[in-house]
């Protein structure tokens, strides 16, 4: 299956120590006018964008994630447009005040790609409009994750999930048995994240025309050698 197309039922659920809220108390004062909010997955974090953005178009390439985020923000839609669309290839009708990207959406995005995607949104963001994103860092892909194996059980789903490091990715292999009556549905997919140094990352940005600037995207502090999340702030100069 498609990555997430299976995770999609349980992904909320399995993702309550992302504190959504401090995230947008960190970054909500960089995102006012047209937003656009890449990889929204269930769109927890679109209900918190709506309260500061005139209008949002959020875009994720799993439809059964985005139909997720549609009914969890069916009370905002006045302010939403969801779009069915691959972060690298989605492109706005007219050009935005800022682009935020929550939840490693970029460790998707392999090394060569990388600087076409930031090229391609610095193209549709106002100049001194912010990009803001983060991604998993080195430190958290290969020291935390890496070749280990992590699994949960739980009343209404159990999944199992195997790693396999490389030097510059990670695959990921999850297996979920949802109940169904005395029996089991068993769903498979597979993730490839790919593991992007912070220097690599910035100078990409740079020549894309951001100034940018790097916080711990879990403590929003400085970031250290061991910080798991790395939150970048960009603003587009040129």
């Amino acid at each position: 299956m498609n990555a997430y197309s299976s995770l999609a039922k349980i992904y909320d659920k399995a993702n309550t120590d992302f504190d959504y809220s401090q995230y947008f108390e960190f970054i909500k004062h960089y995102l006012t006018g047209k937003v656009v909010e890449l990889a929204c997955g269930s769109g927890a974090f679109t209900s918190f964008l709506v309260k500061v953005a005139d209008s949002v178009i959020a875009v994720d390439n799993c439809k059964e994630m985005l139909d997720i985020a549609i009914n969890n923000n069916f009370k905002n839609r006045g302010y939403l447009q969801f779009v069915h669309s691959d972060l690298q290839n989605f492109t706005p009708l007219s050009k935005v005040n800022g682009v935020v990207a929550v939840s490693d959406g970029f460790n998707y995005i392999d090394s060569d790609s990388l600087g076409k995607v930031f090229e391609k949104i610095s193209s549709y963001l106002k100049t001194g409009g912010y990009f803001i994103f983060d991604i998993s860092s080195k430190y958290k892909l290969t020291e935390l994750i890496g070749n280990n194996v992590f699994f949960e059980d739980m009343d209404d789903y159990t999944y199992l999930w195997t790693n396999e490091l490389y030097a510059d990715k990670i695959k990921m292999n999850i297996t979920m048995f949802e109940p169904c009556g005395e029996l089991y549905k068993r769903f498979d997919e597979s993730h490839t994240q790919y593991i992007h140094e912070q220097r690599f990352v910035t100078e990409l940005l740079e020549k894309s025309g951001f100034d940018v600037q790097v916080f711990d995207g879990e403590k929003f502090c400085d970031i250290t050698d061991k910080s798991i999340r790395l939150l970048f702030i960009c603003k587009k100069v040129k």
